[in-house]
């Protein structure tokens, strides 16, 4: 029973009509219990419910005030494909609002989301990979995204066969590279070769994308040569 509702509130939270009236009945509230309940269907539901309101940017801080984000976070760790797909989806949702990066930085948002980029499954990834692009436009992410050690995983997805993910890896690292100490980061970890390869993609997306990274990297002066 306690699923099929879960089941029924995340159908209802993907229609933008139905939204207003789950807020008001503080549905969000019952999303973060199932999203936190020990059956795994129930769980995935939740997170499901709280990434459709997440579509919504109106409903971010409610997200937030309610705790629904936080729920979300050891979800990233489950052994259930589609709930980690759903909480991928949420989090790209959370992080495409600039407004809530500083809160997602103070959060531990991109935890996750680095064990989310590991993920072998192309929807998780590209999804973790949205989210991560859209955090690094905020300087604290970017240096936080580089602590948590998300750079190897993140270069390695470029040798994925989805056009898509190696446009969301070039513009990860377009962001990244924003940062100085980012810029000499990339350039340890192998990212100027991946860069020359994605420089020379006949998707005008990456190499447009590439050729910037590889611009922001020879402003450090390190990355210059002798």
């Amino acid at each position: 029973v306690r699923r099929e509702v879960a089941r029924c509130l995340a159908l209802f939270a993907s229609k933008r009509d139905s939204q207003p009236a789950l807020l008001r009945a503080g549905a969000v509230n019952q999303m973060v219990l199932f999203a936190r309940n020990e059956d795994s269907g129930v769980a995935r539901y939740g997170a499901l419910a709280i990434g459709n309101l997440a579509v919504q940017s109106a409903n971010h801080q409610e997200l937030f005030d309610t705790g629904a984000v936080m729920a979300l976070l050891p979800l990233a760790q489950s052994e259930d494909l589609d709930t980690r797909r759903c909480v991928a989806f949420a989090l790209n949702n959370v992080a495409s609002n600039e407004a809530n990066h500083r809160v997602c930085e103070k959060m531990g948002v991109l935890r996750p989301l680095v064990t989310l980029i590991k993920d072998p499954d192309v929807d998780v990834h590209l999804q973790a990979a949205f989210a991560v692009r859209q955090l690094s436009l905020t300087p604290k992410c970017r240096f936080q995204f580089i602590e948590l050690k998300g750079l190897h995983p993140l270069l390695q997805l470029a040798d994925s066969d989805s056009i898509e993910v190696q446009r969301e890896v070039a513009a990860c690292l377009r962001n990244l590279s924003l940062s100085e100490p980012n810029k000499i980061s990339i350039r340890r970890s192998g990212g100027l070769e991946i860069l020359v390869k994605f420089a020379l993609s006949a998707d005008v997306e990456i190499s447009h994308q590439a050729t910037g990274v590889i611009a922001n990297l020879a402003e450090a002066i390190e990355n210059q040569g002798p």
